[in-house]
């Protein structure tokens, strides 16, 4: 029994040694706790802070590069503009009047190249302002063939009908009156032919001009003098009287004489006269 006590009581003291030992580990884990806390949140104030730090140091970096890079910029506009002005202080006079003389010819040659699209939209205008009076000469040319084919047949026609009439005085004035009329509108036609060509002659002389001047102004490759304007030439008329003409012809046709258009019992002679 006093063996057990003896063992109970070494057991009593062992394990409030451990309970004391226990207690105390406690106790210093919670006082290492509260150490670990305050070392954690110093840890994330001193990150805050380093960051702070370094966003500051970040911006005034930066804004020194940028005052660099504009104290350079500024050094380096202001030397290069020292070199160009020393440098233009040892041109001769010779080399400026070249540059100015250089300057005068760019600003020429670009009044050239309007001159000359200006005489290409004229040349190209002219060209198809003849090709409307050739077209409107062959016109022309048919229908005074036409007319001439229908005074030919009138005549003969009406040689026809004065066989039949009556008396020599009424085909003597019939004949007249017919011959008259046809020479009357012939002539008419032919002054309107004559203008025609020299319509299309003027318009040839204009395009054959304006070749010569660009063969001309091909050769020269630096032009020289000042840029001379071409002279403006008289602008010729595009439309001519082709509507009132061929009213004319109708009302020619229209009109003759019952006998000159149709003899009775009879088609008109089929008889052309001779070229």
């Amino acid at each position: 029994v006093e063996e057990r006590e003896e063992f109970t009581a070494s057991e009593m003291h062992r394990m409030q040694e451990e309970l004391n030992d226990n207690r105390v580990f406690k106790e210093r884990k919670a006082l290492l706790e509260a150490e670990l806390l305050d070392v954690r949140k110093e840890v994330a104030d001193l990150k805050v802070r380093h960051e702070q730090e370094l966003g500051d140091l970040k911006r005034e970096h930066d804004l020194k590069i940028a005052a660099l890079h504009a104290s350079c910029d500024a050094t380096i506009q202001e030397k290069e503009r020292s070199v160009e002005e020393r440098a233009m202080q040892r041109v001769d006079a010779v080399t400026k009047k070249t540059i100015v003389l250089n300057q005068r010819r760019m600003l020429e040659i670009e009044n050239l190249h309007k001159e000359v699209k200006d005489l290409e939209r004229q040349n190209s205008r002219i060209t198809s302002d003849h090709r409307a009076l050739k077209f409107e000469l062959d016109i022309k040319k048919q229908e005074v063939e036409g007319v001439e084919d229908r005074i030919f047949e009138m005549k003969g026609a009406l040689m026809q009908q004065t066989q039949v009439n009556q008396g020599q005085a009424t085909q003597e004035s019939v004949w007249r009156m017919v011959s008259e009329r046809g020479d009357k509108h012939t002539l008419v036609l032919q002054m309107m032919i004559r203008t025609l060509e020299e319509r299309v002659a003027q318009q040839e002389k204009q395009i054959q001009y304006f070749k010569e001047k660009e063969r001309q102004r091909g050769e020269h490759q630096r032009p020289q003098g000042s840029a001379k304007s071409m002279p403006s030439l008289p602008s010729l008329p595009l439309h001519t009287q082709a509507s009132s003409s061929k009213r004319d012809l109708l009302n020619f046709v229209n009109h003759a004489p019952p006998g000159q258009q149709q003899h009775k019992g009879g088609s008109l002679p089929t008889s052309r006269r001779a070229p």
